[in-house]
């Protein structure tokens, strides 16, 4: 591994977008802590630490000592579990994600969100083209999962 000085932790390494970041991260030489509730997926190139975000001291485990973060651990989809679950699940991974990157000096955190705040894909915009004025129109839990977490996540950058 090649040492750039930069550490950067992937969360959610176990799913689609996060292994894939989390690889391609290694391959670009930087010193990768990959994590995830679920077991590592087959192919990770990068450290593994299972852990929890929805506990707080594990995010700051896991964040401790990192100069980056790329969150993008979430339940990643309505339908998966009860609407309620999906929802709190998120919210609570993504404020102790901030809110830790915060406490232990993590100044760098890249966060997805979703076109389904947007309505996207089960509703049309409201218009088009679509623009960063555009009003969100969640049409789920896990939508406004992401809704709600956009505006978390401008606090947490101001602060």
């Amino acid at each position: 591994m090649v040492d750039t000085g930069k550490r950067i932790a992937v969360t959610g390494a176990s799913g689609k977008a996060g292994f894939w970041i989390a690889n391609h991260l290694v391959e670009k030489g930087y010193d990768v802590l990959a994590t995830d509730v679920a077991p590592p997926r087959p192919g990770l190139k990068a450290r593994f630490l299972r852990a929890d975000l929805t506990e707080y001291g594990e995010a700051i485990e896991i964040l401790g000592g990192q100069d980056a973060v790329v969150h993008m651990a979430n339940i990643a989809a309505s339908g998966i579990f009860t609407e309620s679950h999906t929802f709190n699940t998120n919210i609570v991974m993504n404020a102790n994600v901030f809110q830790a990157a915060g406490a232990v000096g993590v100044s760098r955190v890249v966060w997805a969100s979703s076109e389904t705040t947007l309505g996207l894909p089960f509703d049309p915009p409201l218009y088009a083209p679509v623009d960063e004025d555009h009003f969100p129109h969640p049409t789920s839990t896990y939508a406004l999962s992401k809704v709600v977490t956009e505006e978390m996540a401008v606090h947490h950058a101001r602060w």
